[in-house]
């Protein structure tokens, strides 16, 4: 019984290494993506999904770059050296206006969320 229940917390609360989560990235995801933010080279790492690695704190060049889909972590091991969720969801609101949740990964002890974002954000550069 006590296997039973170990396992069922397990699957709730998966974690993953960084290549499984790219794995699963690549399955979950079509290739026509375009991932953006901190953790999109990791997570593309198994695919053929183009990933953008926005490293700095830039929040105008979330709304300048072309891209369908944003892989920020809450609360990164150097957010000082870029911007987090809660950090863009500060600096640059609008983009999450028109942003959509479409998955969250827990990527060694970190919680990656995975956001679609609606093309009509984009401004001219």
């Amino acid at each position: 019984m006590l296997q039973t229940y170990q396992y069922a917390t397990m699957q709730q609360t998966a974690q993953f290494t960084t290549i499984e989560a790219a794995r699963q990235f690549a399955q979950d995801f079509p290739e026509s993506t375009i991932l953006s933010g901190p953790f999109a080279p990791p997570l593309a790492l198994e695919s053929h999904i183009p990933a953008i690695w926005m490293l700095g704190n830039d929040g105008q060049a979330f709304l300048q770059i072309p891209f369908t889909h944003l892989a920020v972590d809450s609360a990164g091991p150097i957010s000082s050296r870029y911007l987090t969720e809660d950090q863009l969801r500060d600096n640059v609101p609008e983009l999450f206006d028109h942003a959509k949740l479409v998955k969250t990964y827990m990527i060694r002890d970190y919680t990656v969320n995975v956001y679609e974002i609606d093309k009509t954000l984009r401004t001219s550069p």
